[in-house]
């Protein structure tokens, strides 16, 4: 009797799994097919511009294509030319065509340069807000600029927007507390967990299939 109960447990805990992993299964199908992915923030170059004296400058811009908002207090921006021209960076100020990210930028009250180390084929921009509250809200569809570059041009070998590269290794942007927020944390995609469900929901299938073969009559 005591060996029957069990059974009939067993059985009964398999089947439900089995149904619990195939209604996760089908309903994160659903949200596959319906749900926007998340597209958060982004570093754009903007403002390209080249002038007769082969100098020339552009706006790094933060994006914010939402769904929602984010508090910036600090950010850590490289930018880098490639291709094969002369041309080279020579400074990075707060002088953006937007407003620029920070109420009180913690280089310019300081007076410091806006990026770290030499300017030159590749730049490093570092600043953070310095003023209460420590940072700035950007809300869904706001911009705002984190850096206006110049450089010298190379006569022989233009420079151009599309030779501007923003360094992912080597760019971060942290909230009030130093947490990271841009780039965004890997998480799982849709299709990722649909087929861990459906995995799930065929072992459990295929478990409760042996099950009732050795134990019903």
């Amino acid at each position: 009797m005591i060996t029957t109960l069990r059974k009939r447990f067993s059985l009964t805990s398999t089947v439900r799994i089995t149904g619990r992993a195939l209604v996760v299964a089908l309903a994160c199908l659903t949200a596959a097919g319906s749900s926007d992915a998340r597209a958060g923030l982004t570093i754009e170059i903007q403002n390209f511009t080249t002038l007769a004296d082969d100098t020339g400058s552009f706006d790094v811009i933060l994006v914010n294509d939402g769904p929602t908002s984010y508090s910036v207090g600090s950010d850590v921006v490289e930018v880098a030319i490639l291709g094969a021209t002369g041309a080279k960076f020579t400074d990075a100020t707060t002088a953006t065509g937007m407003t620029y990210i920070y109420a009180t930028s913690f280089a310019d009250f300081l007076g410091i340069p806006l990026y770290a180390g030499l300017a030159d084929r590749d730049l490093t921009v570092v600043d953070s807000e310095f003023d209460v509250p420590f940072y700035r809200v950007v809300g869904f569809g706001e911009s705002y600029g984190l850096a206006h570059v110049t450089f010298q041009d190379d006569p022989l070998s233009r420079l151009s927007a599309g030779m501007i590269q923003v360094v992912a290794e080597g760019t971060s942007i942290s909230d009030e507390s130093g947490e990271i927020i841009y780039p965004a944390q890997a998480v799982p995609e849709p299709a990722s967990l649909c087929a861990f469900a459906l995995g799930v929901a065929a072992i459990a299938a295929a478990s409760t299939k042996r099950r009732l073969a050795h134990t019903l009559p």
